[in-house]
């Protein structure tokens, strides 16, 4: 896609004071090399993990003070629905109030988690969207960063599009490549179109997190203290995920002795269910969980299955096997 800025002096007596391009005059012969429409911003929506675009997200920008969609938006809509492409795009028209425009998702697609990326964080800095260069791209490629493209540090994303990773074929857009912004202060007639800012989606992964669950204990009786070792492993980097041990009836914790990787962090007890909520992985990462069971007076004689897992605590969805003690 190629975007040029259309003045009244680039095709004789042409406006684009309401957003569209009227009153343009072209003579025999004329090649003019000016533009179409600012895209204020744009970029593709696509899946977190294999980097395609995804279809069935609804976009939203939202303005400061004084912005209504159904006047300083070219088609009056502040929601764009994703297609195949998964490319959105909101078009200010020069009469827009400046200052911050936000976008969000306001639907997620199925298999997506309700939330932004936690895989991709979004950049947390307001961008400056300057006059140069033009256009702003936050990322090279008009498509979804390469599968290879890792996150970026949310906390230290330029906060101004002079900043030189910006501009055209920079080099530095490399390091940069996942880079992209929900909030942009923006001066619509004077800042430059703003472009590739692609926005990622964590889908809903089951297996992505592997659950162990293991006693050096066989062999038990009444009052026995049986130590048990969780250990949780996950492909992806992903929050919100609750860690659920499940006793086998009988059986009951004793109170103090779990930690998570050696330090003593206490589990939720809901009935029979042991549960460390909300935690935070990252890609690659392996998580220790250690706690201490009594086999309980009505305990006879058989065999107690003790079983873990983990979850996605915004849907409730399981994103692991569920493991049995070895």
């Amino acid at each position: 896609m190629t975007m040029v800025r259309c003045t009244r002096s680039a095709t004789t007596g042409a406006s684009n004071l309401d957003g569209s391009l009227s009153g343009i005059t072209l003579n025999n012969g004329d090649n003019i090399l000016g533009h179409s429409l600012p895209l204020d911003p744009a970029g593709v929506v696509y899946d977190a993990v294999t980097r395609q675009p995804v279809s069935g997200a609804v976009v939203r920008i939202s303005g400061p003070a004084g912005f209504t969609p159904a006047l300083h938006l070219v088609g009056g809509q502040d929601r764009h629905t994703t297609a195949g492409d998964g490319g959105y795009q909101f078009l200010l028209n020069q009469n827009a109030p400046a200052g911050v425009y936000t976008l969000s998702i306001d639907s997620y697609p199925a298999n997506y988690l309700p939330q932004p990326s936690a895989m991709l964080p979004v950049c947390q800095a307001t961008l400056q969207v300057t006059a140069t260069p033009d256009p702003a791209m936050v990322q090279q490629n008009a498509t979804a960063p390469a599968v290879g493209a890792g996150p970026v540090d949310a906390s230290t994303c330029a906060s101004s599009s002079a900043d030189g990773s910006f501009a055209n074929n920079s080099t530095g857009l490399a390091a940069a490549a996942t880079r992209h912004y929900f909030n942009f202060n923006l001066q619509p007639g004077v800042s430059a179109n703003l472009v590739n800012n692609h926005i990622p989606l964590d889908p809903m992964l089951g297996g992505i997190i592997t659950v162990t669950k293991v006693t050096p204990l066989v062999n038990v009786v009444r009052g026995d203290l049986v130590p048990y070792t969780i250990t949780a492993s996950s492909s992806v980097a992903i929050n919100n995920i609750d860690v659920t041990d499940r006793l086998p009836p009988g059986f009951k914790y004793r109170s103090g002795s779990a930690s998570i990787n050696g330090v003593r962090i206490e589990p939720e007890v809901n009935g029979r269910d042991l549960s460390w909520k909300n935690q935070s992985f990252t890609a690659g990462e392996r998580k220790t969980y250690k706690l201490i069971l009594v086999v309980g007076t009505g305990v006879g004689e058989g065999e107690y299955i003790n079983q873990a897992w983990a979850q996605n605590a915004l849907v409730n969805t399981l994103v692991s096997n569920i493991a049995p003690p070895r």
